[in-house]
């Protein structure tokens, strides 16, 4: 078993035997990439068994809501139905008539009074004043 010198370090550290190590090194050499490889299946890599309690609490959580949010939605729609002793249904639906259409004449303009004009009538050429004007 050939091993690089900072592999047979890690493995001696760590406790793991370079026998059940593969090498992919250069002609099956062993690098410290296979010792690391070699400790992640050795310890199975789990995540932490906190981390699985806290998912489970979060459900249990979400679950207990839903209950009682639900129960209560029953509640109130078993509510709704006994009140209603009526023969008509809990919701009944009344059509609407449609909005009435809004007429759009389309009358002749010239027919129509013209409105008057808002500005004042000026005399033929009069023109507005232009700043140095020796006219004003």
């Amino acid at each position: 078993m050939d091993a690089t010198l900072a592999a047979r370090e890690r493995a001696a550290l760590k406790g793991v035997g370079l026998a059940a190590v593969k090498g992919t090194g250069k002609g099956g050499r062993i690098a410290v990439r296979d010792v690391y490889a070699a400790e992640r299946t050795m310890s199975g890599h789990q995540a932490p068994a906190w981390l699985f309690v806290a998912v489970l609490a979060v459900l249990a959580v979400l679950a207990v809501l839903a209950l009682v949010f639900g129960l209560k939605i029953i509640g109130v729609a078993e509510k709704e139905d006994t009140s209603n002793t009526g023969s008509q249904p809990a919701s009944t639906y009344t059509p609407r008539a449609p909005p009435a259409a809004e007429s759009h004449d389309v009358s002749d303009p010239a027919t129509e009074e013209a409105e008057p004009d808002p500005t004042p009538a000026r005399p033929a050429g009069w023109r507005p004043a232009r700043s140095g004007d020796a006219s004003t």
